[in-house]
């Protein structure tokens, strides 16, 4: 079942959240595989028209392409055990060490699941990353993202007269540059 977590009711305090980066198209089979042996799995998903010469239908796609999220313990034994699987391609991090997941930030990604609330995938963004206004009124606007008084805003500059005008762009979608 894609979109799903499996959940295993276990409180060892020594669980973590990790990133595991799949195949193309794997997400459902590594979430499976994994979810049979125990281990604890999320894979968030949203629903997307898709669109055929004969027919529309609503599918299920992973929010986050080429990723499922594990909750195991961080020992080398537990590890190689998710990489033996068929379409397991890594976990996210370097080499030498997997990145943990703060578990606020699952737990967030979870609630948002189970509200219902329609959510797609979108380009990363961080505050002071500079970006553009893919669409509307605003669109190939050019400038830095902020977050004044809880509203995102693009500042935009003007370099010779070294002078900035904020504007809102709540509700616009951009693009990192």
């Amino acid at each position: 079942m894609l979109g799903g977590c499996s959940y295993q009711p276990n409180v060892d305090r020594n669980l973590h959240w990790f990133a595991v980066q799949t195949l193309y198209r794997h997400e459902k089979s590594v979430f499976r595989q994994l979810s049979d042996d125990g281990v604890e799995t999320f894979v968030p998903t949203y629903r997307e028209l898709r669109k055929w010469s004969d027919r529309n239908k609503v599918i299920e796609m992973p929010l986050f392409p080429g990723y499922v999220f594990v909750r195991i313990s961080d020992s080398p034994i537990e590890r190689v055990e998710v990489l033996r699987k068929p379409g397991v391609m890594s976990f996210v991090g370097n080499r030498q060490q997997t990145s943990a997941i703060p578990d606020a930030e699952i737990e967030d990604l979870k609630n948002v699941m189970q509200s219902g609330v329609p959510c797609a995938p979108c380009s990363y963004l961080k505050i002071g990353q500079r970006v553009r206004v893919r669409d509307g009124a605003l669109r190939g606007i050019e400038g830095i993202l902020v977050r004044v008084a809880n509203e995102e805003t693009v500042v935009l500059s003007i370099d010779l007269v070294q002078r900035s005008v904020m504007v809102r762009i709540q509700g616009y979608a951009l693009d990192p540059i």
